[in-house]
């Protein structure tokens, strides 16, 4: 996806998420399964991949999957998952390449009033099990959906890259402190800051704070300064705000285009 025009990881997560808060809306499960592949299905022509896979006896729900994964389409996973792995395994090592088990993660996102499955999915002579949280593209994801880890470790990480700029602050000019505090933290926030979007103000909260230290550290002023015109110089939008621009920039392109073709397909649904 990210190497679309208008398309993003930030744009992949937003499907992801919006499928996974829709099923719980109608009181439906769901599972996620975080593979680990070679990017190297990105340099070659997509069409002629999967009619090379059909030609060399990849078929049902194994091409599917393949497709899903090159054509940006979904697929519902279901009781094959194992079978489904097992054939996708078999085929990569075939030619050269391997599915990496055990960065092979599982999420099973249950609906509000459903109880505690023991789902497990066997694969490579192993088993996967759920776990309670996993890593994709960058965000943290929990099995409430409720990315509080991913805010609490965000947080975390911009505090100790704020401490180690302040450690050099006294050597630098306003404008040389705004760079790595820029670059380093600011960005941070930024990245897929709209799946925060409808979240309450107090869970993120403790980005704000990193977001009012980091102006701070940019003019070189005392911990509790007031901020409001130091965000207004540096022409950041506070965090909240920001939440909201990036969500509405992505609906109108949704709407109006360029935008993948999964998130027209929200829009219009």
């Amino acid at each position: 996806s990210v190497f679309k025009p208008a398309h993003s990881t930030e744009t992949a997560l937003i499907a992801v998420t919006e499928k996974l808060q829709s099923a719980r809306s109608v009181k439906l499960s769901s599972v996620l399964i975080l593979l680990d592949l070679s990017a190297a299905c990105d340099t070659v022509n997509h069409t002629i991949l999967l009619d090379i896979f059909a030609n060399l006896g990849i078929t049902g729900y194994a091409w599917k999957w393949f497709e899903s994964y090159l054509e940006d389409r979904s697929f519902q996973v279901s009781s094959c998952i194992s079978a489904c792995l097992s054939d996708i395994s078999s085929w990569m090592a075939a030619h050269h390449l391997k599915l990496n088990p055990s960065k092979t993660e599982l999420i099973f996102i249950p609906a509000t009033t459903d109880p505690h499955h023991d789902l497990a999915i066997s694969f490579e002579n192993s088993l996967i099990v759920p776990s309670v949280e996993a890593r994709s593209l960058g965000v943290i994801l929990d099995v409430q959906l409720s990315l509080l880890t991913h805010i609490a470790n965000l947080t975390r990480s911009c505090r100790y890259l704020l401490y180690n700029i302040r450690r050099i602050r006294p050597f630098l000019t306003r404008e040389a402190a705004q760079v790595p505090v820029q670059s380093l933290v600011i960005s941070r926030l930024d990245y897929c800051s709209s799946l925060l979007a409808g979240l309450p103000i107090q869970t993120i909260k403790p980005l704000q704070l990193i977001q009012n230290a980091a102006a701070r550290l940019v003019f070189n002023l005392a911990k509790f300064s007031h901020v409001t015109h130091l965000l207004r110089s540096l022409h950041w939008l506070p965090v909240a705000a920001h939440i909201r621009f990036k969500t509405l920039m992505l609906a109108y392109k949704a709407k109006n285009g360029p935008a993948p073709t999964y998130l027209m397909a929200v829009v219009k649904s």
